[in-house]
């Protein structure tokens, strides 16, 4: 077996649901925190849950509750992990770990991005997202708690099809 030319990038993510949000299940109104990548970095312009990668040393709910802090000025509860995806995009293999989490209170700036909002499920930009985002996104409309391991039992088209391209 042919080693990896790089290692494994661990990204974490903030899956952020206010009150009424319109995931299956939770009624109506707005309520999935989405960030906007600023311009000037890699996949600026598009839309993603907040997080970024893991450091050595962290463990992944620290890296994100840093990263939060960092980037956006806040303070969050990290709660339970809501998916866990491995694939490649270009010649880098990801593991990505989302967390459900809960804001104390909305960003007070951004280093990393210039706009931020809550979307309901019906106006979520998912022809402009980041791309490890989307087949999570497709998983909270769905209303599908991954498992790890059981992805191809439950994610639908765009991941399966980034999972694919992953693929020897």
């Amino acid at each position: 077996m042919k080693a990896a030319a790089f290692p494994m990038v661990t990204v974490v993510a903030a899956l952020v649901e206010r009150a009424g949000s319109a995931a299956p299940g939770l009624g109506g109104g707005p309520g999935l925190f989405l960030a906007r990548r600023a311009a000037r970095l890699d996949h600026g312009g598009l839309w993603e849950l907040p997080g970024g990668k893991v450091e050595d040393g962290e463990t992944a709910a620290d890296a994100l509750r840093r990263e939060l802090r960092e980037e956006l000025g806040l303070d969050a509860v990290i709660g339970a992990e809501f998916l866990r995806l491995e694939t490649r995009l270009g010649d880098r293999d990801f593991r990505f770990v989302v967390f459900r989490v809960a804001f104390a209170s909305m960003p007070s700036f951004m280093t990393a991005h210039d706009e931020v909002g809550w979307f309901d499920s019906a106006d979520l930009p998912l022809a402009e997202l980041a791309p490890l985002d989307l087949p999570i996104l497709e998983a909270w409309l769905r209303g599908l708690p991954l498992c790890p391991g059981r992805e191809e039992d439950q994610v639908s088209g765009a991941a399966r099809d980034m999972r694919k391209q992953s693929l020897p």
